[in-house]
């Protein structure tokens, strides 16, 4: 995948490469970039940045202080590449000399030990992502069971006012009645 794929926003899994056989080194690709090449701006020496006619010079000692220190980067960085440089050709050479010894079954039980490596990794990345769903699962029946006590909530809060109604009209109808009752008891 290029830097323009990534910056647009492509994503991809990893290449993953086993190092069984050791560490094989990749054949350099050339960098080709694709970004404009930004040109020089033209500077008119003859007026100031306000359009007037001027003797006076754009500075440029702070671009030869950016410069000079965007150099000694570069020299620090070259320093510290040939340095990380030598230590790698050391690694590979102990690596050649590991390779070329015949340690009584080594070789095989290094060979062993990468599969079981190998196998490892598989059950790390299977839990993983079993852990991942069971998160997932989780939040889920959470929100869920949110849902079931709002509505079980809701369904008590109906019952109660349906029992209250319910409750009132008993009265008034028990109302109603003891009234009819004191009016026939009054004519008789």
């Amino acid at each position: 995948m290029t830097a323009d794929e990534y910056f647009s926003g492509k994503t991809a899994n990893p290449i993953l490469k086993s190092l069984r056989g050791g560490f094989q080194p990749s054949e350099k690709k050339e960098f080709v970039s694709t970004a404009p090449v930004p040109s020089s701006p033209q500077i008119n020496r003859g007026t100031s940045f306000f359009g007037s006619s001027s003797t006076a010079r754009p500075s440029t000692v702070n671009n030869d202080g950016q410069i000079l220190a965007l150099q000694k980067q570069v020299a620090e960085l070259q320093v510290a590449l040939e340095s990380k440089d030598a230590i790698i050709n050391q690694l590979r050479n102990e690596i050649n000399q590991l390779k070329s010894q015949d340690n009584s079954g080594e070789s095989e039980k290094l060979a062993e030990a990468y599969r079981l490596l190998d196998e490892q990794r598989a059950l790390v990345a299977s839990a993983q992502e079993q852990v991942m769903i069971a998160q997932q699962a989780a939040k889920d029946a959470q929100q869920h069971a949110s849902v079931a006590v709002q509505a079980a909530a809701e369904v008590v809060k109906s019952q109660e006012v349906l029992n209250s109604s319910r409750s009132q009209e008993a009265l008034q109808i028990q109302g109603q009645g003891s009234n009819e009752q004191i009016n026939d008891d009054q004519e008789n």
